[in-house]
């Protein structure tokens, strides 16, 4: 029906030699007429209702895209032995390449159900489904001119649904994004925006990596006054949820920036204090990478005595987590 279509120029094939089962636009000069042929026979409702399924649709076999990288995993395996078989695909490979050669309808598909108002559930689900089957077949360095796009559509949705803590994770998202591209001012004015979302939603976890990437743009700008600040700030946050392995690893990072400026009494005290969180987290090899540094810095300060005893719980702590 479709090639009888095409043959009467009511479908444009879509040219490049896609593979089957082939594809087709639609002549720009037909949508009016066919809009105005719908609204005639079919109620908004059921068109909507309509709508809604196919996205649905899109949205399952997305994921079934993205689990195609997971096979190695059981749960994967089985959820995807469950879909019915339109929906799975029979490799990895053959995933990777429905998703290249549909990225230009699915950006559309997107795109639509966001400037459609009344579907931004789907909508906010499609967003995420296509954003992680991207990242999950391309990685995360590759992914980012096709993300960004997407995580600001994600924003435009929050914005419009007063949804606070999502407008928060798409600042976050594109300010990631803007730091890994080296667009500082940028970043830095995204992970604000999403700091002052995060508070006003009152989500601390969200608040703390805001404060936190600020932390580590400061840092890489080789700022330290202003990296030590924030992520002091993230520190606190993190001390008063009782959070060991995430307080360890920010004390950590306060301490670098303590190495750079010099500053070896605040680089010690922070390494300890890193130590004794790494401790109550559990965490072996969190505690002997801390050790090492700890190790490190006794010996700048000339004490060869404390050095050789941190190394040494180093190498207990690194043969205990190997058992």
């Amino acid at each position: 029906m479709l090639d009888e279509l095409a043959g009467r120029c009511l479908l444009r094939p879509v040219p490049g030699g896609a593979p089957a089962p082939a594809r087709y636009d639609l002549p720009g000069c037909l949508v009016p007429l066919l809009r105005e042929d719908l609204a005639a026979r079919v109620k908004p409702a059921e068109a909507g209702l309509a709508r809604a399924r196919m996205l649905e649709r899109t949205v399952r076999q997305l994921r079934a895209c993205r689990a195609e990288t997971e096979r190695d995993e059981p749960a994967a395996r089985a959820w995807l032995a469950e879909l019915p078989r339109g929906l799975r695909f029979g490799s990895r490979r053959a995933a990777r390449e429905w998703l290249d050669s549909r990225l230009p309808v699915l950006r559309a598909a997107v795109r639509l159900a966001v400037d459609d108002g009344g579907l931004d559930t789907q909508a906010r689900r499609l967003l995420s489904a296509l954003a992680r089957a991207v990242m999950a077949h391309r990685g995360e360095e590759a992914s980012a001119a096709e993300l960004y796009p997407l995580h600001q559509l994600a924003l435009e949705v929050a914005e419009r649904r007063g949804l606070v803590p999502e407008q928060a994770a798409a600042h976050l998202n594109l300010a990631d994004l803007d730091a890994a591209a080296g667009r500082t001012e940028d970043a830095l004015a995204r992970y604000r925006s999403a700091l002052a979302a995060a508070r006003e939603a009152e989500e601390p976890f969200l608040t703390a990596r805001s404060l936190e990437s600020l932390g580590r743009v400061y840092q890489e700008s080789g700022d330290w006054e202003r990296a030590a600040d924030w992520y002091g700030r993230a520190l606190g946050l993190r001390l008063a949820r009782g959070d060991a392995a995430e307080e360890a690893r920010l004390y950590g990072r306060m301490a670098t920036v303590h190495e750079h400026t010099g500053d070896r009494g605040e680089t010690l005290r922070n390494l300890r204090a890193a130590a004794a969180a790494a401790r109550r987290a559990g965490d072996r090899s969190l505690e002997s990478g801390i050790r090492t540094r700890l190790a490190g810095t006794f010996d700048l300060l000339g004490d060869a005595d404390a050095a050789a005893a941190q190394r040494a719980a180093a190498r207990r702590l690194r043969g205990k987590a190997e058992q």
